[in-house]
């Protein structure tokens, strides 16, 4: 029988004590896409992070800034006759306070084939729901929500974002630059419509 899964060109997984320290969770701003006005991405050769993104004439991508320690990811996978699936998981508190933010959120919770971009405590930004295998695109995300003004002046008021999918990858770190305020230029001019 063939081996239908090598691990050649698998790296050790001997950490830095970077790595082992590194700060856990998300911070405090996402960007969120539609797989629909991706017109392509590069991937680094050596690093395998994602290094360029490119969106249709007309689209653009949008930002939600939250608070930190109120958002997470988690990440897993499962094995299926056709080999594993990863999950792809943002949930984001959002914060809204005018109807045209209210109408936002209804247009993400009506939109297939979403992805998100995250800022990392510990300095890096990840993909989820964009990147899959061969250089395609993957499946996407979709949104989910709950929320509401509770009862007291001390409860939640903000829309919980889960943002969900199932991927032949896992989320690729995002290095659009040197340094991260550079990676936030550069996804920050993406906030305006492509010519």
């Amino acid at each position: 029988m063939a081996e239908c899964a090598p691990i050649t060109g698998a790296v050790n997984l001997d950490p830095s004590c970077e790595a082992l320290k590194k700060k856990g969770g998300i911070s405090k701003r996402i960007y969120i896409g539609s797989l629909a006005d991706v017109s392509a991405y590069t991937l680094d050769a050596t690093t395998k992070e994602l290094k360029t993104l490119v969106m249709k004439p007309g689209t653009k991508l949008i930002s939600a800034t939250g608070r930190k320690y109120k958002n997470n990811t988690s990440l897993g996978n499962t094995q299926t006759d056709n080999g594993p699936l990863f999950q792809h998981n943002v949930v984001f508190a959002a914060y809204y306070d005018s109807q045209t933010e209210k109408e936002t959120l209804e247009l993400l919770a009506g939109a297939d084939d979403l992805f998100v971009i995250v800022e990392l405590n510990h300095g890096k930004m990840e993909a989820y729901g964009l990147v899959a295998g061969n250089g395609r695109l993957a499946e996407g995300l979709t949104m989910t929500s709950a929320g509401g003004s509770g009862t007291a002046a001390g409860d939640a008021s903000n829309l919980v974002l889960t943002f969900a999918g199932e991927e032949d990858k896992l989320p690729v770190f995002a290095s659009f630059g040197a340094t991260m305020a550079d990676d936030i230029a550069y996804l920050d001019a993406l906030l305006a419509v492509a010519a």
